[in-house]
């Protein structure tokens, strides 16, 4: 093989590499756009609620759902870093309406909701990542999807109790981590976050007991 061919063939398949690299990181970008969207769309959703939980006289409840849309609000900006360092645009979309109902309903929807990401969306983008081997979207993306879980069990929670008539028994003081997200009530509270392993004096909403 004379060197010009040799040449030529190296450059094809540096760029058949290139290539394919890029089509892979482009599906696990998608996937973390979707994520991106679904995050941004539950925080103002989550906001919307909290703000009708207090209409219906449920104010113990609007406390957990305005710390849920701070928490999705946090994977949003995670998601959103990492779309920004790949060069991704991640403000063209549509952003979607919200309707609120009456709070029973808006639980049952965001039970849903939450079930449908956690159970079959983030595990499958996760994977991708994973295979495709970029660190940064599966972090993000695993972050979001632990929380999520955690979300949905203390809003299972919170629906099983206010459907007995004992809506004061819904933990009142929630604090949030600011750098993955997860969610902890004081009783729940850690000396760092189980995730990231951010210190609990970082938390959003944290008081020394001195204070």
């Amino acid at each position: 093989m004379n060197q010009d061919l040799r040449l030529i063939l190296i450059c094809a398949i540096s760029l058949c590499l290139i290539c394919c690299t890029k089509s892979n990181s482009q599906k696990s970008l998608e996937g973390l756009f979707e994520s991106y969207k679904s995050e941004l769309v539950s925080s103002a959703k989550f906001t919307k609620y909290a703000l009708a939980a207090r209409s219906d006289g449920l104010d113990t409840l609007s406390h957990l759902l305005v710390a849920i849309a701070q928490s999705d609000s946090i994977h949003a900006a995670n998601h959103a870093k990492v779309l920004e360092k790949f060069g991704k645009d991640h403000e063209t979309y549509e952003k979607a309406d919200i309707a609120v109902k009456a709070t029973p309903e808006n639980l049952k929807l965001v039970l849903k909701e939450k079930s449908f990401v956690m159970q079959s969306a983030y595990p499958g983008f996760i994977k991708r990542a994973e295979q495709e081997k970029i660190p940064q979207v599966a972090t993000t993306l695993s972050w979001a999807y632990n929380v999520e879980k955690k979300q949905l069990q203390y809003l299972r929670m919170a629906s099983t109790i206010i459907s007995k008539g004992n809506e004061k028994k819904i933990p009142l003081v929630w604090l949030i981590c600011p750098t993955c997200g997860d969610i902890y009530s004081l009783q729940d509270l850690k000396g760092k976050c189980e995730f990231c392993l951010t210190a609990q004096e970082n938390f959003m909403g944290y008081k020394s007991p001195a204070e």
